[in-house]
């Protein structure tokens, strides 16, 4: 099945490069861009992380869009600084060994999780410059995956 797999998938690509061929500029564009995305949020994530207590954290929120409104030092993107930021350091390691620990278990049966896995994993890595998990329609999705592998 897997040569199978393999020409579909040259088939897809060939067909994708054939009728868009601005794709691969568009993503090789992008892709430039990703250190300029961090030098830009760097900033930001560095002012945030100034005026919390790293330890404990400062508390949910205190640095999310909400806080643009009360507050001139929030986190717009990067959940995970934003997490050491709100939670500290005691919350982003009980968040990260839940994840890790999912994905150990996920790993170990992989043909049964691996829908779930790609949305952990997915989810995961674009948590690293973007909000995702404040988005009130994606963390359910995120945490059903968790559950789901976690309950086998």
């Amino acid at each position: 099945y897997f040569f199978i797999e393999l020409i579909i998938l040259f088939v897809i690509s060939g067909y994708l490069l054939s009728n868009f061929g601005d794709l691969l500029t568009m993503l090789g564009e992008r892709l430039m861009m990703l250190s300029e995305a961090v030098d830009e949020r760097s900033g930001s994530w560095i002012d945030g992380l100034q005026y919390g207590n790293l330890v404990i954290g400062s508390g949910l929120g205190v640095f999310g869009h909400k806080a643009v409104e009360f507050s001139e030092q929030y986190i717009p993107d990067g959940n995970y600084v934003r997490m050491l930021a709100e939670l500290g350091f005691v919350g982003i390691i009980v968040f990260i060994s839940i994840i890790i620990g999912t994905l150990f278990k996920g790993f170990k049966n992989l043909r049964l999780h691996l829908i779930e896995m790609g949305i952990i994993l997915g989810l995961c890595l674009q948590a690293i410059g973007s909000d995702i998990f404040s988005f009130q329609l994606i963390v359910p999705i995120l945490w059903y995956s968790v559950g789901r592998i976690n309950t086998n």
